[in-house]
């Protein structure tokens, strides 16, 4: 799988932090309207569809870096 980065910034509103992406990358990657679940984690925000396989790969990667 080819990973693609690129830079983005959070908008300060009222009642919370919007960020917005490029069409054409999430289109790249399947990444469809719909509902996701972010985790917030010290050093990086996740969205995903599947939570428990994030999860698992942060706790290796965790218990890995000690």
């Amino acid at each position: 799988m080819e990973i693609e980065t690129d830079r983005r910034s959070l908008t300060e509103t009222k009642t919370s932090r919007q960020m917005t992406f490029d069409r054409s990358c999430l289109n790249k990657i399947n990444f469809n309207s719909g509902d996701y679940n972010v985790i917030y984690h010290p050093e990086m925000i996740i969205i995903t569809k599947n939570p428990a396989n994030v999860i698992k790969f942060l706790n290796k990667f965790d218990s890995n870096t000690v």
